[in-house]
């Protein structure tokens, strides 16, 4: 993704989180996005984190 989608998207930053804190942000509501939170879900189970 280029800088230019990035503002368009609202992303204002990218770097690595730890699950507990992804999960902590969506149980915080800093997460809302019901496509972001499932995407994360997937992809948290594909690599075993969560069951």
């Amino acid at each position: 993704m280029t800088a230019s989608e990035q503002h368009r998207e609202g992303i204002s930053d990218v770097g690595p989180v730890p699950v507990s804190e992804v999960l902590a942000m969506i149980g915080r509501g800093e997460i809302r996005d019901a496509e972001t939170i499932a995407a994360l879900m997937l992809a948290l189970n594909h690599l075993g984190r969560i069951t």
